[in-house]
């Protein structure tokens, strides 16, 4: 089947329950299951099933989960961030596609999230085998970019959205220091100049806003409180790109991180003198 629909929310949805899955599951794994119900007229329902084997939820917390900034079983996971608003998101997107989320968890034994969303059908006939080679020249990817002069700070603490930011920048030749707290990430700076700074916004303890407001306060220690900061969250609701740019980022990226939003904002902010356009 070929469908219609909003991949890039869809994948955002997704991105949110796994980075979830993965803040709260220190031993065992995660598991992502695709279905989908058999087709009706000219729609299919398919079905995101994200299972873990973390510290899962309360029952009588289960009800509260996907209030915004509420934080579950806050004596555990006192050291993860809350689930709240990035859940709360999650929420309200597939609402408004048009779907449904649904929740099943034990405490101690983990949990599974299961997001079912209608879709569009534009071709029926069977898509064919799925082959991942590109075939195609204009669908490789390539860096517009390059800029082995340029040293950045990256600020998450889930490892694995570093990965994938390093990954996308790796061409570029950037060099990039990593930092998995506010608290690193200030101290950091007090030692190092850099020429822009990659903040998450959801990080326990010290959250991105409360590091940028340090960082800019941090004087005389401080060598970057006038580096251009971008801050990268998983909040896509309308009017937060004004309140970010109120409080002085210089730009926001929503995850997952778009490898052309990403090279556009360093092109735009990087030291002209150190950006070479391919």
């Amino acid at each position: 089947l070929k469908l219609t629909g909003d991949e890039k929310h869809l994948m955002q949805i997704l991105s949110h329950i796994i980075s979830n899955a993965i803040k709260y599951t220190k031993t065992g794994g995660i598991t992502l299951d695709v279905s989908m119900k058999i087709p009706q007229d000219d729609q299919v329902t398919m079905i995101f099933s994200v299972k873990d084997t973390g510290i899962g939820i309360d029952s009588g917390d289960i009800q509260y989960l996907f209030d915004a900034f509420e934080r579950l079983n806050e004596r555990e996971n006192a050291s993860i961030q809350g689930t709240g608003l990035g859940l709360a998101i999650t929420k309200e997107l597939v609402e408004l596609m048009g779907g449904t989320i649904d929740v099943e968890s034990e405490l101690g034994k983990g949990s599974t999230f299961t997001v079912s969303i209608t879709q569009k059908i534009a071709d029926p006939s069977p898509a064919g085998p799925f082959n991942k080679e590109v075939t195609r020249e204009h669908e490789i990817y390539r860096e517009s970019f390059t800029a082995p002069e340029a040293e950045i700070l990256i600020v998450d603490d889930v490892a694995v959205n570093i990965i994938v930011i390093c990954e996308l920048l790796r061409e570029t030749a950037i060099k990039i220091d990593k930092a998995a707290s506010g608290d690193e990430a200030i101290a950091m700076c007090r030692a190092k100049k850099y020429d822009l700074i990659l903040l998450d916004h959801r990080m326990p303890k010290k959250d991105g806003i409360e590091t940028y407001k340090e960082l800019r306060a941090d004087t005389p220690a401080g060598m970057n409180t006038d580096t251009p900061v971008i801050m990268l969250t998983a909040n896509a609701m309308h009017g937060v790109d004004a309140e970010y740019r109120r409080l002085g980022f210089a730009d926001y990226l929503t995850k997952p991180v778009d490898s052309e939003e990403l090279e556009g904002s360093l092109i735009r902010l990087l030291p002209k003198e150190k950006v070479i356009l391919n």
